[in-house]
């Protein structure tokens, strides 16, 4: 089974959201997680910046969208 999560934060969260996920991601241990962040336009171009910050490429995939 597949599992997703969805996360929503901007600029005044980033640091916040960092820690969650690689929280997350220390201690989960089932199949991969596709991560959904729910970000602000501007924010797009951090979303390689993030996920090498976060690392766990094994266990997560991350992808930045947002709404118009």
């Amino acid at each position: 089974m597949k599992t997703a999560v969805v996360y929503n934060f901007d600029e005044n969260y980033i640091e916040y959201a960092v820690t969650s996920i690689y929280s997350l991601c220390k201690k989960y241990t089932g199949s991969i997680i596709d991560l959904f962040c729910f970000v602000t336009p501007q924010m797009m171009d951090m979303e390689n910046e993030i996920i090498g910050r976060i690392g766990f490429t094994n266990k997560i995939n991350i992808k930045f969208i947002y709404y118009v």
